[in-house]
């Protein structure tokens, strides 16, 4: 479960923010939309980033993906003399040549970890890693460049500190060797999803996976038609393509455990379709496929291969992130998505979304807490800022309402994270021409 991830100096983000899925002390949703991840912990099962475009709203999903992959893959992808592939923020030159900073802090195992790096293109600066199972934090490493120091909490580590180059982690090592506590906190990284909603073809396999199995399936038809997109069902099977020989023995290979290479000259192929209400001559009705591609709309393409990833979610508890969620979907689809994680009947592995959108019809007291709400604006630096509406203070000194109207206030500019638009004509040097005949 996540409890707060912090960035600094990496693309747009300059200065140190923070998202933090704490849920404040306030009373919005608070049976709903926060569970009990500790008995000291409360946290959210949402939040919500908006901004105006190129504001730095993806920048933020784009540090946590950077984080995950050099995580799992820095022992063993990357070779001595390779650059290490993060980008500072460019604008400032006391930054462009400094180190950049991640930390994630999350539970697992109702244990509370705090992990963090600090690197460069050439090597990582520093590593750290804490642990609090009751009331006091426990120090398991910490790393100033090549000096390491492994505590007695973390024993896996001890012997392989002369084993990890400078532009490697720690973390990883030890999981490349079988380290209990790496191997699972690790896994815990690698297992949270993150999405471009711009992109069905990334996640549709998992949809894909689902429909193999008769209960499973059943699962995606109940969610696309929760969405009230025309849907009855859908029509699925396995098609066998052969695969010729002289090909099979090139590019398809597959090493039994025995050893002995066999050439693999069988594909499965997953055809489906999705199913439509046809009215007869006499009022009856049967079940029509469409052509996936061909016949449905992108809204409902888009929603098929969310389901997937979605019901995975709910049911293993995991952390989603979503970039461009609102593309090509209904906002009343949206918001349907995101009640899935609010809804205690759905969402009973307290699985966590967090997601970026310009629709502000979540922007309701209704549908979100005011700590869930969060807004990235850039500064007169061009450097990202990052903050909740429970933070923002009104004109008169006094914290937003749980009534007010949020997202009227926030397309006024009240709460910031808006385009500077202008006036066009002047921009485009046609003041005038709207009077023109």
């Amino acid at each position: 479960m996540l409890v707060q991830f912090s960035i600094k100096n990496f693309l747009s983000i300059a200065d140190e923010i923070t998202l933090d899925m704490r849920a404040a002390a306030i009373s919005d949703h608070k049976d709903t939309h926060t569970f009990e991840a500790r008995k000291d912990l409360q946290l959210l099962k949402s939040a919500v980033v908006y901004g105006a475009n190129a504001s730095g709203k993806s920048n933020l999903f784009k540090a946590f993906e950077f984080l995950r992959r050099w995580v799992v893959n820095s022992s063993k992808d990357s070779q001595a003399s390779e650059k290490i592939p993060v980008s500072p923020f460019l604008l400032d030159e006391s930054t462009e040549n400094a180190p950049s900073f991640f930390e994630l802090e999350f539970v697992h195992d109702q244990a509370l970890y705090r992990y963090g790096i600090e690197l460069d293109q050439t090597c990582i600066h520093a590593e750290w890693l804490f642990c609090k199972k009751n009331k006091r934090e426990l120090e398991l490493f910490t790393r100033e460049k090549q000096t390491i120091s492994v505590s007695k909490h973390f024993e896996e580590g001890k012997g392989l500190e002369k084993r990890v180059r400078e532009n490697a982690l720690l973390l990883s090592v030890c999981a490349q060797f079988n380290g209990e506590i790496s191997t699972k906190l690790l896994k815990y990284i690698d297992e949270i999803q993150l999405i471009s909603g711009l992109d069905d073809q990334a996640y549709m396999h998992r949809t894909l996976e689902l429909l193999k199995d008769s209960v499973n399936r059943e699962k995606v038809e109940k969610l696309l038609m929760l969405a009230d997109i025309g849907i009855c069902g859908i029509e699925h099977k396995e098609i066998h393509a052969n695969i010729p020989k002289n090909i099979a023995e090139q590019m398809l290979l597959i090493i039994e455990e025995a050893g002995r290479i066999i050439p693999f000259q069988k594909a499965k192929k997953i055809d489906y379709s999705l199913l439509h209400k046809k009215k007869g001559e006499k009022g009856d009705f049967s079940k029509v496929p469409f052509n996936f591609e061909e016949r449905e709309s992108q809204g409902t393409q888009k929603l098929f291969a969310l389901a997937g990833i979605f019901l995975h979610s709910l049911e293993q508890g995991k952390t989603l992130l979503i970039d461009e969620f609102e593309a090509r979907l209904h906002p009343l689809i949206t918001r349907a998505l995101v009640g899935l994680f609010h809804d205690p009947s759905f969402n009973q592995k307290n699985a966590q979304l967090i997601f970026a959108t310009h629709d502000t019809t979540l922007l309701v007291n209704t549908e979100l807490r005011r700590d869930q709400i969060w807004f990235v604006e850039k500064n007169d630096r061009g450097a990202s800022d990052l903050y909740s509406l429970v933070e923002i203070q009104e004109e008169t000194g006094k914290k937003v309402r749980k009534d007010a109207s949020f997202g009227k206030n926030y397309l006024l500019g009240k709460y910031g994270g808006i385009p500077a638009i202008g006036d066009l004509y002047e921009i485009l040097q046609l003041k005038g021409s709207k009077d023109v005949d």
